[in-house]
C-alpha cells in the first residue's frame, strides 16, 4: 500500500520556518505574499494485509513518529500499490 502524509502546524502555532520564508520573501520585494505555511510531506510504503490495517499503520506512524501531536495535524491518505507490470 502507499500512503501520503502531510504533517503542518495547527492553526494559531507559530512555524519558525514559515516566519522566516515570509520574511525571506518580503525582504525580496515579494509583498503581495501575505502567508506562508510550510509543511512537511512523508511518502510511505506499507506492507499490510488490507486497506484498513495500512491506513491504522499509516496513521500511527503519522501521529507517533512523524508529527509531534501538540502543535501538528496530519492528513492520512492511504491506496493500493499499482501493480508492477
Amino acid at each position: 500500500y502507499y500512503a501520503e502524509v502531510k504533517v503542518s502546524s495547527r492553526k494559531n502555532i507559530l512555524n519558525p520556518e514559515s516566519k522566516a520564508i515570509l520574511e525571506a520573501l518580503h525582504h525580496q520585494g515579494q509583498h503581495d505574499v501575505l502567508r506562508v505555511q510550510a509543511s512537511k510531506h512523508f511518502a510511505l510504503q506499507l506492507d499490510a494485509t488490507s486497506l484498513v490495517a495500512a491506513q491504522v499503520r499509516a496513521q500511527q506512524l503519522a501521529e507517533d513518529v512523524l508529527s509531534n501531536p501538540v502543535i501538528e495535524d496530519v492528513v492520512v491518505s492511504v491506496q493500493p500499490m499499482e501493480p508492477a507490470e
